[in-house]
């Protein structure tokens, strides 16, 4: 946990005033952490996620940017984590806000008021893997307290997974995390509508299947470590993916470890890269990776490859200078984006893909 804390503190950061963030000031957010207090070997808590959280790489929701007014980026901003997950509780802040987690994806800071402890996990576990469930499929809804639907509870994304209690009327009804008296972990019933993009259990891993899900995020805004709603390259892919049972790693370069077979492009010309990329490619099975970002391969037209993304931006050269346009959105392209740039396309900048089945 403290290399976690320094990497990032070891970088020039700035405030959300836009002013370089001083050593005492980072020194001040790594005392927060308390990690001097942490045991070499402890027991563990374990607890649910209450709603939607960030997971931050301190305790803290002050902002950390590489550049001034770069608010889109912020370095402390890891990941979000669905409602309803099982998290292991390592250690807390100083202040006592904070809690220090481990879920199956990552590792970071949650505050307490997301999260609830259980007594025992056995009594967690009851609720993380139980059946029937509901597996949440569209692009973000919300769970209500009412069967009519108007006291909204809880907001939930792709992926998110709830134990079904029962069908009533036009609704589904599910149950969801809450507190006890005691400030526990419990169980009360949430509610939503049975028209909703809802999947009872896992989806079949199909290209069907990835492709509908994939095509309901498209002109999804794009967002760093899930910030402002938003997805970005690696969560696109985890979301989808987590919708079919396949837990995959949270950042592009471990997804791109995965899958039945990887094939290296970087050493090979761009004509080549495309021509294998449509020869060897499954569609809406094959990931295509470049340093930090990562692409899900949809298939050919015309003899190009396509893909859809999240991409934040590209460059281009307009009158012989290289200039940023700004994306930020899931979309479908093919790799010709960058093209002319001294970056250079993505295809140029391609260096493997991954196939997560054969043909």
């Amino acid at each position: 946990m403290l290399a976690l804390s320094n990497s990032v503190l070891q970088k020039p950061l700035y405030s959300h005033l836009n002013h370089p963030m001083g050593e005492e000031q980072k020194m001040e957010l790594l005392k927060s952490a308390d990690q001097d207090a942490i045991l070499p070997v402890k027991s563990v808590q374990w607890a649910v996620t209450l709603k939607e959280s960030n997971i931050r790489a301190l305790p803290t929701n002050e902002p950390a940017m590489e550049e001034a007014c770069d608010f889109e980026f912020d370095q402390f901003q890891f990941s979000k984590i669905n409602p309803g997950e099982l998290v292991a509780v390592i250690h807390h802040s100083m202040d006592g806000q904070w809690s220090f987690i481990a879920s199956y994806f990552t590792v970071g800071w949650v505050e307490n008021q997301n999260i609830a402890l259980a007594k025992n996990k056995e009594t967690a576990l009851d609720f993380i893997e139980g059946t029937p469930f509901l597996i949440y499929t569209g692009d973000s809804g919300c769970l209500y307290y009412d069967k009519t639907l108007t006291r909204s509870a809880i907001k939930i994304r792709m992926g998110a997974r709830f134990p079904l209690a029962e069908e009533e009327g036009e609704c589904l009804c599910v149950f969801m995390p809450v507190r006890d008296a005691d400030g526990y972990f419990s169980l009360t019933k949430g509610y939503l509508a049975k028209d909703s993009a809802v999947h009872i259990g896992y989806l079949p891993f199909t290209q069907r299947n990835v492709a509908e899900l994939a095509f309901r995020l498209k002109g999804n805004h794009y967002g760093w470590g899930g910030m402002f709603d938003g997805r970005d390259c690696s969560r696109l892919i985890f979301d989808i993916f987590k919708s079919l049972g396949i837990m995959l790693p949270r950042n592009s370069h471990s997804q791109s470890q995965v899958g039945s077979s990887s094939i290296d492009l970087t050493l090979l010309p761009e004509s080549d890269k495309e021509r294998l990329v449509m020869e060897k490619g499954v569609p809406f099975a094959t990931f295509l990776n470049l340093p930090g970002h990562i692409m899900l391969y949809i298939g050919k037209d015309q003899n190009r490859a396509y893909v859809i993304q999240s991409l934040w931006a590209y460059r281009e050269s307009i009158l012989f200078k290289d200039r940023l346009r700004k994306v930020a959105r899931v979309v479908v392209s093919d790799l010709s984006l960058g093209e002319g740039s001294k970056k250079g396309s993505l295809l140029k900048r391609l260096s493997s893909m991954t196939i997560l089945v054969d043909q």
